[in-house]
């Protein structure tokens, strides 16, 4: 029993040792291009992603002004009052003719 798992142990390492073995070698001119194309990548996504919250932050900007200016047409104003009324013209005054004398009203 216990040479079996010496002897899957031995397996094992055996075959992990051998992929490491074959482990692809890179010259430094393969490593600095992966690096550049991985930051590469790395800046595209910022960039969009940058994008994306200014075109949302302009789109909220306009909604809310939209929506501020349908809210401000819609409502009445509870406190308005209504205009005063024009005042009235005046009327004709018929003088009246007066055909009687005057005289003083106290007598001394």
């Amino acid at each position: 029993m216990a040479t079996k798992k010496i002897y899957k142990i031995f397996t094992l390492l055996v075959f992990a040792s051998l992929l490491m073995g074959q482990a692809e070698h890179k010259t430094k001119q393969q490593l600095m291009d992966e690096l550049l194309a991985e930051k590469l990548e790395k800046y595209h996504k910022v960039n969009l992603r940058q994008c994306e919250e200014k075109v949302q932050k302009r789109a909220q900007a306009i909604v809310d002004s939209l929506l501020l200016e349908v809210a401000k047409v819609k409502t009445v104003d509870p406190f308005k009052r209504p205009p005063t009324p024009p005042k009235p013209t005046k009327p004709k005054v018929k003088v009246a003719k007066d055909t009687t004398d005057v005289k003083p009203l106290f007598e001394n």
